[in-house]
């Protein structure tokens, strides 16, 4: 019943690994006719996910993605045995490799996991080889950037990380909406002008009443010039963004949107002057590892082995 309610919000179902061989919620998904993303469970062989297809398979539904997430080697340890990625796509449906869960140490810590973001890079590339259909990067910038070994200056401001993720996710919602149904015939200036005058109606009173509003009629300190220069480069870049988005997809946009996160780090170093931890630039350079595997959307098709990264 939650499926038949769920996948009138949802574009794909996915099944955990630990809850890929439950009968029933393999065959309500399958019901769908959504695409279902099965992830092998790490007790599981890979010839046998051959008995979880069939069982999705016999609702009619064929829309069925594969992954491998790693399988247990002893306690507290998976292995990424890469012949799984072969005998997985032998079945003829596309095969994903998720690189941050392979490397995974369940229970390590002793009252929770830990894990070896170090292999991430060195399982990607070798899953890459194999001619997978993509590659699960994840939040793991994020998971580093906030991650309990990481320098954070105060570790209450890691409750502002979702409000953070707030932005990003509208984007997520705007450059899909806009990949999938474009801007009914408007350019990206006209598109970015509707969206002003919209978010003018919508911002004005909260600016009134917080007293941020600034008087063009009176002399202006330097403060708001910077503010209208720092507004004069986000409309240029909102108008790029919905150019790119109508040519290269949205997943390629956003990937490279992380740009604007590297230019951030970088004026707060060059002109604040501030001191940040080398997780830090182990996050960023996830960012840009997962900016390089992605593809624009027009050259997916050209290509016979997609990766895309999620």
């Amino acid at each position: 019943s939650q499926c038949k309610i769920a996948k009138e919000a949802l574009d794909i179902i996915q099944i955990p690994a630990f809850l890929c061989r439950q009968t029933d919620i393999l065959l309500e998904a399958g019901r769908t006719k959504l695409p279902v993303n099965i992830k092998k469970g790490q007790f599981l062989s890979p010839w046998d996910i051959s008995n979880v297809i069939q069982k999705v398979v016999s609702t009619g539904n064929k829309k069925l993605l594969l992954t491998e997430r790693g399988t247990m080697f002893g306690y507290n340890n998976l292995v990424s045995d890469m012949r799984s990625l072969t005998i997985m796509k032998k079945t003829g449906y596309p095969v994903i490799f998720d690189a941050t869960h392979s490397v995974q140490l369940p229970g390590f810590k002793g009252n929770s996991s830990g894990g070896q973001s170090e292999f991430v890079s060195v399982l990607s590339k070798a899953a890459v080889t194999t001619g997978i259909s993509g590659i699960f990067i994840g939040l793991i910038g994020v998971v580093i950037l906030t991650g309990p070994e990481a320098s954070f200056p105060d570790r209450h401001l890691l409750i502002f990380i979702p409000l953070a993720l707030l932005a990003p996710f509208f984007y997520a919602i705007e450059g899909n909406y806009v990949d999938k149904y474009g801007t009914a015939g408007q350019d990206p200036i006209q598109t970015f002008t509707g969206a002003s005058i919209l978010g003018t109606f919508l911002i004005l009173p909260v600016t009134i009443s917080t007293g941020q509003w600034i008087d063009p009629f009176q002399p202006w300190p330097i403060e708001n010039y910077t503010h209208v220069a720092s507004s004069c480069c986000h409309a240029f870049a909102y108008c790029a963004y919905v150019w790119l988005v109508s040519r290269a997809g949205a997943v390629f946009t956003a990937q490279v949107a992380y740009f604007v996160t590297a230019w951030g780090v970088a004026w707060s170093i060059l002109i604040l002057g501030e001191e940040t931890s080398q997780y830090l630039w182990f996050s960023v350079a996830f960012m840009f590892f997962g900016m390089f595997l992605v593809l624009p959307k027009n050259n997916r098709v050209k290509t016979k082995s997609n990766v895309r990264v999620h």
